[in-house]
């Protein structure tokens, strides 16, 4: 699945700046979510092969439980270092819509 910002699905191109998550690397969090110690794990609301508009008041939620995924380390644990470097990148788009006003579109596979 792959992230942007901006305010609707109609108004994306799919060729603006975006963040991937693999399968293996959803599923690997997914897991893992109880290490995280979040009450609501939001990532697993989402369903990876549909198309979703994330409100820009939710975001502080999701901004929340990528910084518990960094902080716990798991990611250090996963076979593919490249991919985990998603969640940061996440990170930073999720701050860049919080601070335009945008929403968050994920682009199921």
């Amino acid at each position: 699945m792959n992230f942007y910002i901006g305010n609707t699905i109609e108004d994306l191109k799919i060729n603006d700046r975006n963040v991937e998550f693999s399968d293996d690397l959803l599923e690997y969090l997914n897991k893992n979510k109880r290490i995280f110690g979040l009450e609501e794990f939001v990532l697993q609301e989402i369903d990876p092969y549909d198309d979703t508009v994330i409100d820009n008041s939710e975001l502080q939620q999701w901004l929340s439980m990528c910084d518990s995924i960094v902080s716990s380390n798991i990611l250090e644990q996963y076979e593919d270092l490249d991919e985990t470097r998603s969640v940061e990148e996440l990170i930073v788009l999720i701050n860049e819509a919080l601070n335009n006003n945008l929403n968050l579109i994920v682009i199921g596979d």
